[in-house]
């Protein structure tokens, strides 16, 4: 399948991104803290993906996932992220979209 545009438009809050080169980051500001979904998508088939998400505690990722570029966008949700600014890169075959919203 291909690329699948994130929709904006149904975000409460958040951020996207779409990227033409293999690493691809978003920044969302003023997360309230608590659960957040991520959303991804890479061009590529037969191959995988990686995104981490890092909140204002640490640079380390507080969640994480690996998946099959094969199957359109996919969702994830991440409990016990802190408030603040959330970044979250996605890596994998290009063109990617990764996107957050809470």
């Amino acid at each position: 399948m291909g690329l699948t545009a994130l929709p904006q438009m149904a975000l409460a809050a958040g951020s996207s991104n779409t990227c033409k080169i293999r690493v691809c980051p978003v920044t969302g500001r003023n997360f309230p803290g608590g659960t957040i979904s991520v959303d991804a998508d890479s061009g590529g088939t037969a191959d995988t993906a990686f995104w981490g998400l890092t909140d204002s505690t640490s640079p380390n990722p507080r969640c994480s996932a690996t998946f099959s570029t094969e199957g359109g966008v996919r969702s994830w949700t991440c409990s016990g992220i802190h408030a603040g600014t959330v970044t979250v890169i996605l890596t994998g075959p290009a063109p990617l979209a990764i996107g957050v919203r809470w």
